[in-house]
């Protein structure tokens, strides 16, 4: 069996040379259109609640949820004590495990422009 192999390699080189010239030539030129996908399995149903709502939550923030966004409507955030207190709960929110930041009022940072050097 192996001399029939041997023999077959042997009288067919240059078609088996071609072959292997035209196979990985043509998967490289298919591989250009690759993506790659992040999405995890479906595992849970399309129509599950839960499901919908995430669905509908990257559709407008076009994310997948690792950044939570909150927002508060209040005339008198600008008094001191209820600034201070927001500042106590933006320091505790940076305090929890897998927070990496939190941008709020009392932590925003001012860029000015400096005349004085020019």
């Amino acid at each position: 069996m192996w001399n029939r192999i041997a023999l077959f390699i042997i009288k067919n080189r240059l078609r088996l040379i071609i072959l292997l010239a035209i196979l990985p030539s043509f998967m490289a030129y298919h591989a250009k259109d690759v993506e790659m996908s992040y999405d995890f399995a479906n595992v849970v149903s399309q129509d599950d609640p839960g499901m919908v709502y995430s669905q509908r939550f990257k559709q407008t923030f076009s994310k997948d949820g690792n950044v939570l966004v909150t927002g508060m409507q209040d005339k008198s955030i600008f008094q001191l004590q209820n600034f201070r207190e927001l500042k106590v709960l933006s320091d505790e929110l940076l305090t929890m495990e897998g927070v990496k930041a939190v941008i709020s009022l009392p932590n925003l940072i001012t860029i000015k422009k400096n005349t004085a050097e020019r």
